[in-house]
């Protein structure tokens, strides 16, 4: 059994696990043929590779045959590759075969590389070299594996290397427990991958599939059942960031013999044995714990953390000692063990202490995946420990170390599921999830900037909780203070490279809450930036930003998004700054299934204070694929308000939402609103006789109507009347319907320039195609309006004075091109966090937002007097028309909503229809 600890080397590994290569030893390695049992398979000439998917080789075969008929199983392999370029010469010119020479013994059967048809044996005894690498010794394990290694002869491009083997033996602690788990796919194209197994008809056999593999086919004859299973040609599975660790992308098919989980709970125990009487060493350190400690649970914790801190972790896993752990009084004397000898270690000394504890498999690797296994010994390679205390359960991992804080408040480990090794055990039982409070971590900055332009301070205090201090602690102690203060400054110097340390780091950490705290302070010469005549300053909460799990493509995601373990960070960000300055408050909140964030910025006049405050938590461990696309572009959202920027210009603040900018947007609209009265209070008292309207239109005759439509619309519309209808008009009215659709578009596509250019193209068309449509129609009601309350204007009349104002509107409709020159893509976005993060894209689009809404109020009385024109008439009165089709437009549609809404409910009454 396995388990990867980043642990300083003990003494004793030193000095067993040595590096050699030595010539094969006859009891090592044999070559010699297949056996009968074995179906050597012919392999077909390559007549196409993928080169544009794989890499230096291309794997042309691999093929599993298993016989489990023999006392012994046998396992032979069969594997094939192509040598591409002068990479696969240098990578596939090796063969190395790993096998363990307790329990194992392997055969070569043969080593050959194929060239034009022709095969050529490479395998030469004098060649195999037997190595004892020790893979793991940097993590503390040594199980003595070996590797026959054959560095091959004259391989070309365009070879094929073949090498087939057969390893005979099965490991003596698992007695006659059998499990096999095979891929069918891998990342890279495989030209062939085929499985076959023979098993006694007469004996229990299970087997599942998993992720869309086939099931095995089986034949049965002469009281053996053979099992055949493959494909040609799989699918590579998709190769992903961020996939749960519990997540197996291949499609696979798995065996087991085991009948149910209780049987490998009988397995395990029988396996242990009897448990032994504690020896004296034992029984004193029972002693002190009892002695130190007064309660049950602060008894608990003090083993726990004795076997975690006090016995170091150091797996030796030869022969029966991969399963069997050792004694709890070897243990304890010698002070090292891997998972299984320290969690016996601890539920020894719980039970002697009068709580109760159980032992407990998992899966470190794939976790929840367990569940989904079929029972199997293999299912399993890591031990932790469940101990019982004031009815409730504490999941705790001997392994870990400088774990601090009460024990019913730690963080369980992140397996999922565990195999808890009772008599009564039949099911694989859930490890509670991690709950976000139990790590928490709070960031705050300060950075004091009173004078622009000259060096500022930044102050950073961060504060761990739970298993967030757990984290930091185990880090600090293999570095110096020296190493992660280094760390920490080049940090710092990703946003501001002249920042230097000002005071040493520092830390301090209560055991008891186990909260630790860190220190930094930092002076920033060069915190203020000069670009375009102005001082300006961004700051960013890094650290969190740190936390976020972003996803490239979101929308092709085939695999969950791994979240890692849910945790709660929060960051504050505190600017001191000169009294100048003013920022307006702002709130934002994002609620997603995945994840909760909010930000609130408030400036506080009195001390001239901007505090930046975040909160973020991460509420699952992952997010399902069909959710990608939400969580992607909600996080994205939440990034962006991560970082934030001041300017500062020698004529006035140029800051992010700053008063003075509010004022200018706000006078500007005042100022428009002002003159729209202006002129429609002038239009109206020229309202006042017919007349005068007839006299000024002699005055336009033979100017720009267009232009005279903005100051005199009324007199303007009686020359229109007179030259009559013009056709191209129409080009006004495609032109509004076009403008206003561009205008009003919402996007929401970011960047995606094609996406973005081939939805602008959509108003332009409705434009062309309805705005003539929408021209005629206004024409005919505002007629029969204006008719039904005294006018005399036709349809034509109205529809020519119509087209003279809507020719007009066409100025209101290309405002959208300063907001997009102001805006970029989001003017076309309800989304604008840029514009919001800028006062002066802000005052901009404000500006622009209040001439449109001037214009179109000026435009729409233009409309009017056209109207009021047509039918000759008083403008009021034109208004009136107007009202009365919008009201009838609506009274319409209400009585078919409600005609709609009876026959619905008619429709779902008993009986009816």
């Amino acid at each position: 059994m396995t388990r990867i600890r980043s642990l300083l080397l003990g003494a004793v590994v030193l000095a067993v696990a040595v590096v050699f290569a030595r010539p094969i030893a006859a009891q090592d390695v044999r070559v010699g043929p297949e056996a009968a049992w074995v179906e050597v398979r012919d392999l077909a000439p390559v007549d196409h590779v993928p080169t544009d998917e794989v890499g230096s080789t291309y794997l042309l075969l691999s093929e599993l045959q298993v016989n489990m008929l023999d006392d012994e199983p046998q396992y032979y392999s069969d594997l094939a590759w192509y040598v591409i370029g002068p990479a696969g010469v240098q990578s596939g010119s090796t063969v190395s075969i790993d096998f363990d020479p307790a329990y194992e013994e392997l055969t070569i059967h043969a080593i050959d590389v194929v060239r034009d048809g022709k095969r050529l044996p490479r395998l030469n005894e004098e060649d195999i070299q037997v190595l004892h690498r020790e893979e793991d010794l940097e993590s503390a394990m040594y199980d003595g594996r070996r590797t026959a290694h054959v560095v091959l002869t004259d391989v070309r491009p365009g070879d094929v290397v073949r090498k087939r083997y057969t390893l005979r033996g099965a490991h003596p602690a698992l007695a006659d427990h059998f499990a096999l788990y095979t891929y069918e796919s891998y990342y890279e194209p495989t030209r062939t991958v085929s499985s076959r197994l023979l098993w006694p008809a007469d004996a229990p056999l299970r087997f599942q599939t998993h992720g869309g593999a086939e099931a095995p086919a089986l034949a049965t004859r002469d009281g053996v059942a053979e099992y055949r299973w493959g494909t040609e040609n799989p699918t590579p599975y998709v190769d992903e960031e961020d996939v749960p660790y519990w997540i197996e992308p291949s499609p696979s098919t798995e065996f087991s013999n085991a009948s149910d989980w209780s049987a490998i709970v009988r397995w395990w125990s029988e396996l242990f044995g009897e448990a032994e009487e504690p020896g004296d060493a034992l029984r004193g350190e029972v002693e002190r714990i009892r002695r130190r400690n007064a309660t049950r649970a602060e008894r608990a914790r003090a083993a726990l953390e004795f076997v975690q801190d006090e016995v170091r972790y150091v797996g030796i896993e030869l022969g029966v000692g991969a399963y069997k752990p050792t004694a709890p009084s070897v243990v304890l004397d010698r002070r090292f063990g891997d998972c299984k000898d320290k969690s016996v270690l601890l539920q020894a000394l719980l039970r002697e202490l009068g709580i109760e504890a159980r032992l407990a498999l998992v899966d470190s690797y794939g976790g929840r995946a367990a569940g989904e296994r079929l029972p199997t010994p293999y299912a399993f390679d890591h031990m932790i420990v469940r101990v019982e205390l004031d009815g409730s359960s504490a999941w705790v991992d001997p392994t870990a170390t400088l774990e601090r804080g009460e024990l019913l408040d730690r963080e369980p480990p992140p397996y999922g599921l565990a195999l808890v090794l009772d008599p009564a055990t039949t099911e694989l039982t859930p490890i509670p999830a991690s709950d976000p409070a139990r790590r928490r971590v709070e960031f705050e900055k300060t950075i004091r900037a009173r004078e622009v332009g000259a060096p500022a301070e930044i102050l950073i205090e961060s504060t761990y909780h739970g298993a967030s201090a757990d984290e930091i602690r185990y880090s600090l102690a293999f570095e110096s203070v020296g190493d992660v203060s280094r760390s920490y400054h080049d940090y710092m110097k990703e946003d501001e490279p002249s920042a230097r340390i000002a005071t040493p780091l520092r830390f301090e950490d209560d055991y008891e809450a186990n909260v630790l705290r860190s220190f930094e302070h930092y002076t920033v010469p060069d915190f203020w930036k000069e670009e375009d005549g102005e001082q300006g300053a961004w700051f960013r909460a890094g650290e969190l930003g740190d936390c976020f799990v972003p996803v490239d493509a979101p929308g092709e995601r085939v695999f969950p998004i791994d979240l890692g373990v849910p945790e709660q960070v929060s960051y504050l960000i505190r600017v001191e700054l000169s009294d100048e300055w003013s920022f307006d408050d702002e709130s934002v909140r994002i609620e997603n299934p995945a994840f909760r964030f909010a930000y609130d910025a408030e400036f506080f006049e009195r001390t001239n204070t901007l505090r930046l405050n975040y909160d973020y938590r991460v509420l699952v461990d992952h997010v399902e694929p069909q959710d990608a696309v939400e969580y992607a572009d909600e996080i994205d959202d939440a990034y962006d308000l991560l970082h934030f920027g001041v300017a500062y210009s020698p004529t006035g603040v140029a800051d992010e939402g700053g008063y003075w900018a509010l004022w200018l947007a706000a006078l500007g609209l005042v100022a428009a609103v002002v003159l729209l009265g202006l002129g429609v209070a002038y239009a109206v008292v020229r309202d006042r006789t017919i007349a005068t309207f007839e006299e000024e239109a002699d005055a336009l005759r033979g100017r720009s109507l267009w232009l005279s439509m903005w100051m005199r619309p009324r007199a303007t519309a009686r020359v229109a009347l007179d030259r009559g209808w013009q056709p191209w008009l129409l080009v006004g009215a495609m032109g509004l319907i076009a403008l206003r659709g561009l205008s009003r578009l919402d996007l929401d596509r970011g960047e995606d320039v094609a996406y973005n250019l081939g939805v602008s193209l959509v108003p332009v068309v409705v434009g062309i195609l309805f705005g003539p449509i929408a021209l005629y129609a206004a024409g005919w009601m505002y007629a029969l309006s204006g008719r039904l309350i005294g006018g005399v204007g036709t349809s034509r009349d109205v529809r020519t004075v119509l087209g003279w104002t809507w020719s007009i509107t066409v100025v209101v409709g290309l405002l959208w091109i300063p907001r997009v020159l102001v805006a970029g893509f989001e003017a076309f976005s309800l989304d604008t966090p840029i514009v919001f993060a800028s006062a002066s894209r802000s005052v901009l689009i404000g500006c622009i937002d209040g001439i449109d809404v001037a214009l179109s109020f000026w435009l729409f009385f233009a409309a009017i007097q056209g109207i009021a024109e047509a039918h000759r008439f008083s403008a009021w009165r034109a208004l009136g028309a107007v009202l009365l089709v919008v009201g009838t437009i609506v009274f319409v549609v209400l009585v078919l909503f409600a005609v709609a809404l009876l026959v619905s409910i008619a429709l779902k009454v008993p009986g009816a229809g």
